[in-house]
């Protein structure tokens, strides 16, 4: 009799949830997620790649040219580095490294797309120096790419430079091709 009364034991200690602490823990995730970002004053980003600021619509691939995935500018890069535009978190480093999602520490969220279907190099061109979850500093280096190797493929190296949160974080303009959030 006491074999079973003790199985019974075990198994319920551990697979019993209390319901009320993993209600608030999802409470606190769904809380994290759907905070809204706070822009005090002017927050400016400079173009995070060194070359020639262009128009987001000069890009030839109308999902960035359109403003599909946001207001943005692009950079027709004369270095194969990109360097870290704000203090912040690397959100999303893709498997093929040729883009980056970063979120700035008001909450400002940007995508750095290097080049046009540069995805189909499968990672070749480029060398991360950061990890997905990483914070990092104001004009870190984040990646490298070989610009040679990326043209030889055929493909554009202009590199899209996108808000895609702008409905959070209010209207994005582009001044002296830098993008300007707020006041």
């Amino acid at each position: 009799m006491a074999v079973p009364f003790l199985v019974s034991f075990a198994l319920a200690y551990v697979l019993f949830k209390d319901e009320t602490q993993t209600e608030a823990v999802q409470n606190q995730d769904a809380e994290a997620e759907t905070a809204v970002p706070e822009i005090k004053g002017r927050f400016e980003i400079e173009a995070p790649v060194p070359g020639k600021v262009v128009a987001l619509s000069e890009v030839l691939d109308a999902t960035f040219a359109e403003g599909l995935l946001g207001n943005g500018i692009a950079v027709e890069p004369s270095e194969g580095k990109v360097y870290a535009p704000f203090d912040g978190t690397a959100e999303t480093v893709f498997e093929t490294l040729h883009a980056l999602g970063l979120k700035a520490d008001n909450g400002v969220t940007v995508l750095i797309h290097v080049g046009l279907e540069t995805v189909g190099l499968g990672g070749a061109p480029f060398k991360a120096h950061i990890k997905q979850g990483e914070h990092f500093k104001k004009g870190q280096l984040l990646l490298e790419f070989d610009m040679d190797q990326i043209k030889a493929a055929g493909l554009p190296t202009i590199t899209p430079v996108i808000v895609t949160n702008e409905d959070e974080v209010g209207d994005v303009a582009i001044e002296d091709g830098k993008i300007v959030i707020g006041a």
